[in-house]
């Protein structure tokens, strides 16, 4: 991986030190295991440029060969596919998807992909993995494919999520925050996105070690989830229930403001408009988060 910018924070890294590790639940006849929607509790959604080990990555963290993988550079994965498995007691749903670049189709093709993508990982995934080789140089088209991505995308769900895997870890001959500290400026945006989170996937490590990658990536989606119920915990509901009692107050004074003549009455109205828009406002955001 070549290079040319100051390292991210590394400070994620920090919390990998988890060893319990888990089996992947199979049905009788050794297949995936249906899994009821409702028991899924992390659905991992994997994507990145043909060549990069997306499939493999998505049966390390199975810890089953529930995708066929490209042994040349031809593309495998024509459409998004998933498989479910476990991994110490968490039910995971795993979404293998196709390269971007090499897709076929215009642009109204790329966003019926992504809107299975998001299909796929209802009501929202718990991490979009973007795998980026490190033991070749980041190009600006492999970022360009990023942009477009994050773009068609839509809404701030996907750097919130976004995580990066730089697989090909064996061939890499130098500690990867040595080599962050030189990595050139469009792979620095990547890394900036994800808010420094990253693991490094070794293919030839034994079953061991790979089972302390994929943990650690668990970890990291935990750390994701934690910061989700904090957002959309109790303080941030008070938050919105304090706006709401405002509104309600300030369409109160206008009114009394009114009717005691202390008021014209096209700014009595137009005060009452603007404090019932806020209060639809946050109603509206009330209920979509409640709908997550």
């Amino acid at each position: 991986m070549s290079a040319d910018s100051a390292a991210p924070s590394d400070t994620t890294m920090a919390a990998f030190n988890s060893k319990s590790y888990g089996t992947v639940m199979t049905d009788s006849r050794g297949g995936a295991a249906a899994v009821p929607i409702e028991h899924v509790q992390y659905r991992i959604l994997v994507a990145g440029k043909t060549g990069n080990g997306k499939s493999t990555l998505c049966n390390n963290i199975l810890g089953k060969d529930a995708f066929a993988t490209a042994r040349s550079m031809a593309m495998e994965t024509k459409r998004a596919q998933h498989s479910h498995g476990a991994r110490n007691g968490i039910q995971l749903k795993v979404v293998d998807t196709p390269d971007w670049f090499n897709m076929e189709g215009n642009e109204m093709s790329l966003e019926e992909e992504i809107k299975r993508w998001k299909e796929l990982t209802s009501p929202s995934p718990s991490a979009i993995v973007l795998t980026v080789r490190c033991d070749v140089r980041y190009t600006g088209e492999e970022y360009d494919i990023y942009r477009q991505m994050k773009k068609t995308w839509g809404d701030k769900a996907f750097t919130r999520r976004l995580v990066v895997a730089f697989t090909f870890g064996d061939r890499q001959d130098r500690d990867i925050s040595q080599e962050l500290q030189s990595v050139n400026e469009e792979l620095k945006s990547v890394i900036r996105d994800a808010k420094g989170r990253y693991v490094v996937f070794n293919n030839k490590a034994d079953d061991t070690e790979k089972q302390v990658q994929v943990q650690k990536l668990l970890d990291i989606v935990s750390s994701m989830e934690m910061m989700k119920e904090d957002e959309d915990g109790p303080d941030h509901l008070l938050r919105i229930e304090i706006a709401l009692f405002v509104a309600a107050v300030a369409s109160g004074i206008c009114l009394a403001a009114f009717i005691t003549k202390k008021m014209h009455q096209e700014t009595a109205v137009f005060a009452v408009m603007c404090a019932g828009f806020t209060a639809a406002l946050v109603g509206t955001e009330v209920y979509r988060r409640l709908k997550k």
